[in-house]
């Protein structure tokens, strides 16, 4: 009960404190650029401990995961229950009118724990060239499920019942293919990025708003060079911000702040 006190307190103040304060930086960008798809007000700072801004739901809904899966393993439930929970509490989740931190935990677990899964579960190589074709067929089927329902079935920024199977078997088929991608230059040049995952996830929402706003002042209106330059410099600027944390202690605590804080060597519990 103590470790998992801890680690959720860790939890929180790493993906909680930047959380509230790239909220703070999302709005105020927003209202210097003043040319954006929907402006969030300054009040809306006052409710972001129900109600995330923006991109910023994913860290707000992740750390509620922790949370959750942490706590069933606290109670040694077996992980392939804990799948069926999961599941379940997805399906409970698409019909049932939750609060939002409720609804959009129970919605996303299950691709979470889907990676867990995927770590832990060791299969035979028969039994995973299996297992791929399986999850290919159901890809596709997901996909001509998705067509026929109608609608914007094309819009996949969220988890339902309607693109549920492509949503859960893409995790698998990604991650085999991207296992087996050459570890040429260029892959190495991108894997080498990996431990600065959060750090670009948090500076690339803000950058690219503001430098979409800049590009379209200086004149450029092709759509397919604004995404080109948007997408380059934005991912310079992200590395950029990298530098900064590797190099400042005040940018590495932005983005790390539990390690400057010493929590791990006097207990929380006195």
């Amino acid at each position: 009960m103590k470790n998992y006190g801890r680690n959720i307190l860790k939890k929180a103040i790493n993906l909680l404190f930047p959380y509230m304060i790239f909220s703070v930086i999302y709005v105020m960008l927003q209202h210097v650029g003043n040319s954006v798809h929907y402006l969030n007000s300054w009040n809306s700072l006052l409710y972001i401990y129900k109600r995330p801004i923006g991109y910023l739901w994913f860290l707000y809904i992740l750390f509620l995961i922790f949370v959750l899966v942490g706590f069933f393993k606290l109670l040694h439930v077996n992980m392939y229950l804990q799948g069926g929970i999961y599941l379940l509490l997805f399906f409970i989740s698409q019909f049932v009118n939750f609060p939002y931190f409720l609804a959009q935990t129970f919605t996303w677990t299950i691709c979470f724990y889907m990676g867990y899964l995927i770590n832990n579960i060791k299969i035979e190589n028969r039994g995973k060239k299996i297992l791929l074709i399986a999850f290919i067929v159901i890809f596709f089927i997901g996909i001509v499920q998705q067509y026929f329902a109608g609608g914007n079935w094309y819009n996949t920024n969220v988890l339902t019942k309607s693109n549920f199977l492509t949503k859960l078997t893409s995790i698998p088929l990604i991650l085999y293919l991207f296992s087996r991608l050459p570890k040429n230059k260029l892959f190495k040049y991108f894997e080498k990025y990996g431990k600065y995952s959060l750090i670009i996830y948090l500076v690339h929402a803000p950058s690219t708003s503001i430098i979409r706003v800049i590009l379209i002042k200086l004149g450029i209106s092709n759509y397919f060079l604004l995404v080109f330059l948007i997408t380059v410099i934005t991912w310079y600027v992200c590395l950029f911000v990298c530098l900064l944390a590797k190099k400042f202690t005040i940018f590495n605590f932005l983005f790390s702040p539990y390690k400057y804080l010493n929590f791990h060597q006097r207990s929380i519990y006195r």
